[in-house]
């Protein structure tokens, strides 16, 4: 995934996320007046919410359909132009997708919380309350399932536990390759037999170097240059650039959410 379409998508859900927020926080208001359950449904239905592009009280409509992500105006007649679209989505971000489900499962922690305070104070009945309560308990632990395991194959990424050993074994071959080049070196200078010599640097370049090479690739999968600008008292602006390393490539952080392609025949 280019950095464009990172781009796209993190601003994406960064304004529908807040865009939720804000409607959820509209609800809990409602939900805590003391009138009918009948009367707070009815004005959550009738929620308003100003347009992310042309800010008038028609709502915004955010959706998903096949591989594609969409908000746009919600007004039913004369929408406005503005319209955000990212096309062809097979994945998403790891860090973005346990955002999305942890903002959700605090919503949820949330609805419980005020469900609570409803039926003790009577504002709901048990029944109502159970039927409720219910629901949110569903959502919470379907959210809280898919959240663990994208937490832990998102940790399995950043601990890099099957490079660790890999490279663990690599070093140790290093150590052992490194101890015979001694050896080599050692009885060139005690017999002066260039035959010494030539194994120690055929070690070296054939074994060693290859060896090294794919350690240092292992350790750091991306090697890169961080722009940075300073403002300095003596030397006035400048940039400094400093190499950025890590132990995995920025790509292994996409999560492929497409959908599944089935074979035509079955």
């Amino acid at each position: 995934m280019d950095n464009k379409k990172k781009i796209q998508i993190e601003l994406y859900y960064k304004k529908k996320g807040d865009y939720n927020t804000k409607i959820q926080q509209r609800k809990d208001k409602i939900m805590m007046r003391t009138i009918s359950n009948q009367e707070k449904k009815r004005l959550m239905q009738r929620i308003k919410m100003p347009c992310i592009f042309c800010k008038r009280n028609v709502n915004t409509i955010f959706e998903r359909k096949n591989e594609q992500l969409m908000a746009k105006c919600g007004a039913i007649e004369d929408p406005c132009e503005g319209k955000m679209e990212v096309n062809d989505i097979s994945y998403s971000l790891y860090p973005e997708m346990i955002g999305s489900f942890d903002e959700s499962l605090t919503i949820n922690k949330e609805k419980i919380l005020q469900l609570k305070y409803q039926t003790l104070f009577g504002y709901l009945s048990r029944e109502k309350s159970s039927e409720e309560f219910g629901k949110i308990l569903k959502d919470f632990n379907e959210d809280t399932s898919i959240l663990i395991g994208l937490m832990r194959s998102y940790n399995n990424i950043k601990d890099q536990r099957e490079t660790n050993e890999i490279l663990k074994d690599d070093l140790l071959k290093s150590q052992t390759i490194i101890e015979s080049i001694k050896l080599s070196m050692k009885r060139y200078h005690k017999n002066q037999e260039i035959i010494f010599l030539k194994e120690a640097m055929e070690i070296m370049v054939e074994t060693l170097i290859p060896l090294m090479k794919k350690i240092y690739e292992l350790k750091f999968a991306y090697k890169g240059l961080r722009e940075i600008h300073e403002e300095d008292q003596m030397k006035g602006k400048q940039i400094i650039y400093y190499l950025e390393t890590r132990s995995y490539l920025f790509e292994a952080e996409e999560f492929y959410i497409g959908l599944e392609k089935h074979d035509s025949s079955d």
